[in-house]
């Protein structure tokens, strides 16, 4: 026998044998896992994400749930048409973001807020026609962490104006994080635009937190374009509004912005001040993987 025929011939009796006491052979990683699918191969070469069903959310039901790479929870909400639905996700250890699917199977929304793996998330629309809308958790691939989070369907009702508020001022929010994560000068000055506008909604909303973290975004952005100056200034009134609401997370993310700027501007003292400042609060949220770091403007975008 050929020496190619040996190696199939003892291959096979080696499968063979392996079935015989149970194993089971997995082909090219097609594993099949109860209540998730896969989606189609990205052309890049990336692995395909898992999609989890998670079942119907229910109003003011919250869901929690552990998220890591490669993995997508999707809910299911029924919903009429011209009814608003507001979806709000706590970010507990893990970046996310928030996908809004009509039943034709557009995504209508991605809300993907520029505070990192701790926070809020927002998400709202008014749907244009009735059906099941799937709220998609995608976990963002700009990082490799796996934490939990908490979702919540806290309101479905006819709109008002503070409704349609909200959505302009998220989708404001939005736009400004995606042209801030470009790393591009134009991008970066429309972004400061598109914060600025949701500043002013938030602010007539009376959400300080999602104000404080337009100001700081706007803060970091000033501070990479060169005005530094400027950039604490809008730290400034964002730290002060953080503070006021109690988001630790954000009051720590700010103080390690103006660290950052500070020690840029040679004022190592002062940033050594700032930097001391953000690790008992880093601590408070359990963000210690990130506690001692001391990056500046674009970490948490």
């Amino acid at each position: 026998m050929a020496p190619n025929e040996t190696r199939c011939a003892l291959g096979l009796r080696l499968v063979t044998a392996a079935c015989r006491r149970g194993l089971i052979v997995l082909v090219a990683g097609a594993i099949l896992i109860a209540g998730a699918r896969g989606q189609a191969p990205r052309g890049n070469g990336v692995s395909p994400a898992v999609v989890r069903e998670a079942g119907k959310l229910a109003l003011r039901q919250p869901v929690e749930r552990e998220l890591g790479p490669g993995q997508i929870d999707e809910y299911i909400v029924s919903v009429n048409a011209g009814i608003f639905l507001h979806i709000a996700v706590e970010k507990r250890g893990v970046a996310l973001a928030v996908v809004l699917v009509d039943p034709l199977g557009r995504r209508l929304v991605t809300a993907d807020s520029p505070n990192g793996a701790f926070g809020p998330q927002p998400a709202s629309l008014i749907a244009d026609r009735g059906g099941e809308y799937r709220i998609r958790v995608e976990k963002s691939a700009r990082t490799a962490e796996t934490g939990r989070y908490r979702i919540e369907l806290t309101e479905i009702h006819a709109p008002t104006t503070q409704d349609r508020e909200r959505i302009q001022a998220e989708s404001d929010l939005f736009n400004a994080a995606a042209n801030e994560r470009q790393q591009d000068r134009v991008k970066r000055q429309q972004a400061i635009v598109a914060y600025q506008r949701s500043v002013a909604g938030w602010h007539s909303l009376r959400d300080d937190f999602e104000e404080a973290l337009c100001l700081h975004r706007i803060g970091a952005l000033y501070a990479a374009l060169g005005d530094k100056h400027k950039g604490l200034e809008y730290d400034a009134q964002a730290l002060t509004l953080r503070q006021a609401a109690g988001d630790r997370a954000g009051e720590a993310d700010t103080l390690n912005n103006m660290g950052g700027v500070y020690s840029e501007l040679g004022q190592k003292q002062k940033a050594f001040e700032y930097y001391n400042r953000v690790l008992p609060r880093r601590r408070e949220v359990g963000n210690e993987g990130s506690a001692a770091q001391a990056l500046s403007s674009g970490a948490y975008c």
